[in-house]
């Protein structure tokens, strides 16, 4: 956790920089801005592509089962959907994000979503809402499942987590 809060903070302030360089509020002598700029620019930078994306949340669940840690499956996608959206912040987070999947995963993360990093899992019942297997058969509980396609959960504004996409499971051999 981290690791991950590292990098979004890392990736939050080259964002806000080089935003901050291409309006003119500061230099491109990689000064570095002031914290109230910062903040100033994170409210105008973050919040509307963030605001964009719950937005439009249903549009983008279904694109959710091409991202995985290490790779963007369905770019194309991702791309047609931001672009059609038309908000310029969080068009150029995608830029930022497009060959860097472990960016956009984190990006997602500051918009309530976060991937389940299970492999595989005994089944409990709680699963049974989480994850659906490859056949249709129901999971089993006490069976041990393969992860192919990994859950993704969302938390909303009023910290309530509901599953915004369900993984899929094989049983384990």
């Amino acid at each position: 956790m981290k690791g991950v809060l590292i990098a979004l903070g890392v990736g939050a302030v080259a964002l806000i920089t080089r935003k901050m360089v291409k309006k003119g509020t500061i230099k491109s002598d990689h000064s570095i801005p002031k914290k109230e700029n910062i903040e100033e620019s994170l409210s105008k930078e973050w919040i509307p592509a963030e605001i964009s994306f719950t937005d439009n949340l249903n549009k983008f669940k279904p694109l959710l089962r091409g991202v995985y840690r290490n790779v963007i499956a369905n770019k194309e996608d991702w791309t047609f959907l931001i672009v059609s959206i038309n908000n310029d912040e969080l068009t150029s987070m995608w830029r930022a994000a497009i060959n860097r999947p472990d960016l956009w995963v984190t990006y997602l993360q500051t918009f309530g979503l976060q991937i389940d990093l299970l492999d595989s899992f005994e089944a409990l019942e709680e699963y049974k809402e989480m994850y659906d297997t490859e056949d249709g058969t129901p999971l089993q509980i006490g069976k041990t499942y393969k992860v192919v396609s990994n859950c993704w959960i969302y938390t909303d504004e009023n910290n309530q987590k509901s599953v915004a996409l369900k993984g899929i499971v094989s049983l384990k051999d």
